[in-house]
């Protein structure tokens, strides 16, 4: 998928030994195209964070695991395209030189040597394209370099939303069209020159890198995608430095060290977090010991007071509690009473049924009660 130019596609022969693997990578890449690397310096970094433990997926054509600069850092990743298979055995160049920028060997030009690669390989359509982001942020991806394509079709806006609401650091060329957003970098191209390749409008750009002329593996690139390169590889440094940082606090700390708009690996890297972000949140120091000590006299002030005031603040309402707690005692005695009188009336020794009366009692009874004039 890179539109950039890829020059002098050998595939590297693999050879034995840390210094001959430098040589030849010299001998690829003349010191004219090496302009990149020198600006950067990633290397000043890298006693700080290397981008060891953070996975960046390249969404693209693809790469080649087997290449020597890439041994041990490439994963066999996903063809999307084809529905099944790896996305690490790819022959195209741009793939592999994309990830050359990335995670390259420190014998020649990657900014972030520690980063693991994710290949996804995809074709043509939006829709791919937002099945590939998916796929890498459920393959651990922290960080995902959309080499290109069409950022503004909101199928991929809404995956590319999905994954940095997931943590992930999008990191898109300027030639995709994406909207600005935290979470997200959009990457423009200089020269060595340090002049903008194209003029890019002031609200489609958050950083700029390298991306004319710049050596990576298999010979000199240019195009936004491998500027944008530069810059997931600075993303993995920052996010193998302080990974507690989430995806939005990792976009501002690259844009706020960034040099005249250019990326910046060892500022990013090693610049203090503001204030309340990442370990700095907290962090909270105080002015002075005159400080803290108040502080500390002033709660057990406050401690004091409330046990001095409790138990009065507390007193009629505890009278009020006991007093409606011998009520409901005394109510539920007397219903128990009169349930025993009512349950066991026939068994009271003091209580006799009424007789039954003849009429002739009755008779006598009313005469006594009213006696006959």
């Amino acid at each position: 998928m890179g539109r950039g130019r890829h020059r002098a596609a050998l595939r590297p022969t693999a050879v034995r030994g840390r210094l001959v693997v430098g040589l030849r990578a010299a001998e690829r890449h003349p010191a004219a195209a090496a302009w990149g690397q020198t600006l950067l310096a990633p290397a000043k970094a890298w006693p700080v964070a290397n981008g060891a433990g953070v996975k960046v997926a390249i969404i693209g054509s693809g790469v080649d695991g087997a290449t020597p600069e890439l041994a041990g850092r490439v994963t066999a990743g996903a063809d999307v395209g084809a529905g099944a298979g790896r996305a690490d055995n790819a022959c195209d160049g741009s793939g592999t030189a994309l990830a050359g920028l990335v995670a390259g060997n420190d014998d020649t030009f990657g900014v972030a040597p520690g980063a693991r690669i994710i290949p996804i390989k995809v074709g043509a359509g939006s829709q791919q394209l937002a099945t590939a982001i998916d796929v890498a942020v459920a393959a651990g991806a922290r960080v995902i370099l959309v080499t290109a394509g069409d950022a503004a079709d909101a199928a991929v806006r809404a995956a590319t939303s999905e994954a940095i609401s997931r943590d992930v650091v999008v990191v898109l060329p300027v030639s995709t069209g994406g909207t600005q957003a935290d979470g997200l970098l959009r990457a423009g191209a200089i020269g060595e020159d340090r002049r903008v390749a194209e003029e890019y409008p002031a609200d489609r750009v958050d950083v700029l890198a390298p991306g004319v002329e710049v050596a990576s593996i298999g010979g000199a690139v240019t195009g936004p995608e491998f500027a944008a390169a530069s810059v997931a590889g600075t993303v993995a440094l920052v996010r193998s430095a302080h990974p507690e940082l989430h995806a939005a606090d990792v976009t501002r700390q690259v844009r706020s060290t960034a040099t005249d708009g250019v990326v910046n690996p060892v500022a990013a890297v090693t610049t203090a977090l503001p204030s309340g972000v990442g370990v700095n949140a907290a962090d909270v120091k105080p002015t002075s010991s005159l400080g803290t000590l108040s502080q500390v006299l002033l709660w057990i002030a406050v401690a004091l007071a409330v046990c001095l005031l409790l138990p009065f603040v507390l007193q009629r309402p505890a009278r009020r509690l006991a007093g409606l707690a011998k009520r409901a005692w005394a109510k539920r005695q007397a219903q128990r009473a009169r349930a025993r009188m009512l349950d066991d009336g026939d068994n009271d020794p003091f209580w006799e049924p009424p007789s039954t009366a003849s009429s002739e009692d009755r008779d006598e009874i009313t005469e006594v009660i009213h006696p006959a004039r």
